[in-house]
């Protein structure tokens, strides 16, 4: 763990008499604490770090999940990693590893303990700081809301390139910057089978790297799933005209709204000067070298649809036009004629079997669920700020029966019967992407809202448009959970008693921060539970459904 400052010798680093500490706990909320901090040795040998309230100025606490990085008032900083976190009386106690150096050799870490004095009140909005938002969070989202998820900008993850490369390295892959990564014109997919969003994209001189990156939808974190060519083999123009890279990958090239998970054999698709396919199991790179393989432009577009297992793809130029491929027999098939494909997004209706299409002014569907694919140019209303943009997000949610787009501001839904759009335009909306969202921007069954991912230096963020936690691939709607339970009072002091409310679940059992099992809750009877045997502290309330659904709650237990 690479650290600005950290302590020498085993001695921690001086610290400024009075401080302020200053608590980000997501976006929208930031607290501000007056500390005096003080270092001590404890026993045997112990470092600890106690802060205690004070009237003077500190830089900042900032915790991501279980890591923590504090800020000084100099601007050094140190990381560490949270253990644990609990109120004791009116402290409130926060044990975290820092790493130091001991004599000459590496870094080892040791232990502080920072203690500060406060209300009950305080230290449950402290402690909630320390755990990121869940999947279920997301599942619980209200209708018609969006969620920005803290912390999870790309370009702040050690898995992503600037981080986990050396300069030297880095520089291979730079191009114009990290930032071309999905600002260049390029999109992303929905890995159902493993809940993730891989992004891929950059291309020309914007972007080189052609690693593969993957935001895990049930941890809410990024995660890098191959590693970046540090050779890659540049055209006259970036990436231009050139098709792999001498380790037998494809050189990234701006791919628009080109990318597509195929469900049935698990792959990720890109039909671009050739025809790759990453597989996503062994995350290994195949070009299919089809010899029927149409061209690629700019502007292209494709989706997949489930139902005939095909890929359809929009092709521009003189022999453009509507393409499908089966993966099974590795062969493309023309469609029709039609080339106008630039800038627009590719949706799949499964209910009607329809390919519907978006983006520069047009809004056009093909019945290929009736094997009709002559152009349906539709004429809707209430839409035109969606329909008249370039490179939209775009896709169906079967939920609502609604085809819904975003192109930065309002969200846009689309009733497919009556062609009619209507807008919501709720708080919390992220920024538009430079040059389009294209497949960035894709619908989540299980937790039944859209994924929406802007850019490396952005949070990623979730819009639901109707209330419910997942939904089945055949487009009907399910609850997320039979038994989402409320807990009452929370928090609780030692030796109170606290209640479920809510449908009886098939289990029920409480874990500590560390994820060690406490408890095993009774669930029949369904009564009230008395906390006896537990010392106060953040814990998590996790039960599991009769159809094997899972939910989890956080419950505050503090000293009397």
């Amino acid at each position: 763990m690479q650290a600005s400052m950290v302590p020498v010798r085993g001695k921690p680093a001086d610290i400024d008499e009075a401080a302020r500490l200053t608590i980000r706990i997501n976006e929208n909320i930031t607290m501000h604490l007056n500390v005096t901090p003080m270092l001590s040795c404890g026993i045997n040998g112990r470092l600890r770090l106690i802060a205690s309230l004070a009237r003077d100025n500190l830089a900042s606490l900032i915790i991501k999940g279980a890591a923590c990085v504090l800020k000084l008032s100099a601007g050094n900083s140190i990381c560490g990693v949270i253990e644990s976190i609990r109120p004791e009386k009116d402290n409130f106690i926060i044990s975290c590893r820092i790493p130091v150096k001991d004599g000459q050799s590496d870094l080892i870490f040791r232990r502080y303990v920072m203690k500060i004095q406060t209300v009950c009140a305080m230290a449950l909005i402290f402690a909630a700081a320390v755990f990121s938002l869940t999947m279920q969070d997301v599942q619980n989202m209200p209708a018609n809301t969006w969620l920005a998820v803290p912390n999870t900008q790309l370009q702040a993850s050690p898995v992503a390139a600037p981080n986990y490369l050396s300069a030297s390295e880095f520089a291979k892959l730079r191009g114009n910057g990290f930032s071309g990564l999905m600002e260049a014109w390029s999109g992303g997919a929905l890995d159902t089978k493993r809940n993730q969003m891989l992004i891929w994209g950059g291309g020309h001189n914007d972007y080189w790297g052609n690693e593969v990156y993957a935001f895990d939808i049930n941890t809410l974190a990024w995660k890098r799933l191959t590693d970046a060519c540090l050779n890659p083999s540049l055209g006259s123009d970036g990436s231009l005209g050139v098709n792999a890279n001498s380790d037998g990958t494809p050189m990234i090239q701006h791919n628009y709204n080109a990318l597509a998970y195929l469900i049935h054999s698990d792959r990720l698709i890109f039909p671009g000067l050739s025809t790759w396919t990453l597989d996503c199991p062994s995350l290994k790179w195949t070009d299919h070298h089809p010899s029927n393989k149409p061209g690629f432009s700019f502007g292209n577009c494709c989706v997949y649809d489930p139902k005939s297992k095909l890929v359809y793809y929009g092709d521009i130029g003189s022999s453009g036009g509507l393409f499908s491929y089966n993966d099974g027999t590795n062969t493309w098939t023309k469609k029709n004629g039609d080339d106008n494909w630039y800038y627009h997004t590719m949706a799949c209706d499964t209910k009607r079997g329809n390919i519907v299409v978006v983006g520069g002014g047009d809004l056009i569907a093909y019945n290929v669920g009736a094997g009709s694919f002559a152009k349906q140019a539709w004429s809707a209303t209430g839409g035109d700020a969606i329909v008249s943009g370039g490179g939209p997000g775009f896709d169906y949610d079967p939920v609502s029966d609604r085809l819904v787009g975003w192109s930065g501001g309002a969200v846009y839904a689309l009733n497919p019967d009556t062609k009619a759009w209507a807008s919501y335009n709720p708080s919390g909306a992220p920024s538009r992407t430079p040059n389009g969202i294209y497949g960035r921007w894709r619908y989540v069954p299980a937790v039944n809202a859209f994924i929406c991912v802007t850019g490396v230096g952005d949070n990623v963020h979730f819009y639901k448009l109707t209330a419910g936690g997942t939904a089945t691939e055949g487009g009907k709607s399910s609850a997320p959970y039979e038994s989402v339970l409320s807990i009452s009072p929370n928090p609780v002091c030692t030796g109170g008693t606290i209640s479920f409310s809510g449908v009886a679940p098939k289990t029920l059992n409480i874990y500590d921060v560390r994820g060690g099992k406490i408890q095993e809750l009774s669930v029949s009877p369904w009564t009230p539970w008395q906390i006896k045997s537990i010392p106060a502290g953040i814990y998590l309330v996790k039960w599991t459904d009769k159809n094997g659904l899972s939910g989890q709650k956080r419950l505050a237990v503090i000293g009397k």
